[in-house]
């Protein structure tokens, strides 16, 4: 079956990628930064340029501690980072990656290229 939605192809180097998985980095540094639509919302906006706070703040609808928790949330897991002179926020190449892959599992996920639950 995992052949035929072209999950499994049969390559010895995958299984040891899905081996080296460990699921507590996975949920520290991928679900728990992305399990709050704050988040993806910043990571969004981030996506084409940077922004400041106050840029942040209209987007969001967050407030002050709101806000910057969410950013610190970000920040923690290497996803964004601030620019110090200037205190613009920015997407990392981290968080780059981790957004256009979300964006191809949604994607697949909404044109049934993933399978159904039974």
């Amino acid at each position: 079956m995992l052949e035929a939605i072209r999950v499994y192809q049969g390559d010895e180097g995958k299984d040891r990628v899905i081996d080296d998985l460990s699921p507590e980095d996975v949920a520290s540094r991928i679900c728990y930064p992305l399990s709050s639509p704050h988040r993806v919302r910043i990571l969004k906006a981030l996506y084409l340029e940077e922004k400041s706070f106050s840029d942040l703040v209209v987007i969001t609808n967050l407030r002050g501690g709101n806000l910057l928790f969410h950013l610190e949330k970000l920040q923690a897991a290497g996803l964004i980072r601030q620019h110090k002179d200037r205190g613009e926020y920015s997407i990392s190449l981290a968080g780059y990656e981790l957004l256009m892959a979300l964006a191809e599992f949604y994607r697949r996920g909404r044109t049934g290229l993933l399978p159904e639950d039974p």
